[in-house]
C-alpha cells in the first residue's frame, strides 16, 4: 500500500508562485528561532564545562598519586585530609609537614601516619588540593 501520486503535494506548483518574497518566508519557517539555538548553545556549554570537569578531577587524582610534598609545598598548594571513621575534614599545609616527613614523600605515602583531631582514627584519606594557601 504506497501513496498514489494524487496524495503528493505538487510541490511545482507551489515553487513557481512564490516570488522573492514569499521564499525568505517559506525559508524563515524551517530556521529555529533565537530561543532554540540559546538552549541549544547553553546545552554544548554545560557539556564542555562537565567535561572539562571530568578531566580536571582525572588529571587531580593523577596528581595525588604522583605530587611529592615538596613539589606541593613548592607551588604552595594544600592537601585535604578527611577522616574515613567520622567524616572530619582538615586542611594539610605540605610546608609544615615537611618538618616531619622528607620532600620526596607523596600524599598516599602519609596517609597512614595521619589522625583525626576530631575522634583519634587513623583511618584517613588524602587528596591534592588545588587551592593555594593562604598566607
Amino acid at each position: 500500500m504506497g501513496i498514489g501520486r494524487s496524495e503528493f503535494l505538487d510541490w511545482s506548483n507551489v515553487l513557481d508562485d512564490m516570488d522573492g518574497g514569499d521564499w525568505a518566508e517559506f525559508l524563515a519557517a524551517f530556521e529555529p528561532d533565537d530561543d532554540v539555538l540559546e538552549k541549544q548553545y547553553e546545552r554544548e556549554l554545560e557539556r564542555e564545562y562537565e567535561l572539562e570537569q571530568e578531566e580536571t578531577e582525572d588529571r587531580l587524582a593523577e596528581i595525588s598519586m604522583t605530587a611529592t610534598l615538596g613539589d606541593l609545598a613548592e607551588f604552595e598548594c594544600s592537601i585535604q585530609a578527611r577522616c574515613l571513621k567520622c567524616h572530619h575534614r582538615g586542611m594539610l599545609n605540605p610546608k609544615e609537614l615537611l618538618r616531619k616527613v622528607k620532600p620526596d614523600a607523596t600524599i598516599h605515602a602519609i596517609e597512614s601516619r595521619l589522625h583525626c583531631q576530631e575522634c583519634g582514627a587513623r583511618n584517613a584519606i588524602a587528596n591534592f588540593d588545588p587551592e593555594v594557601l593562604d598566607g
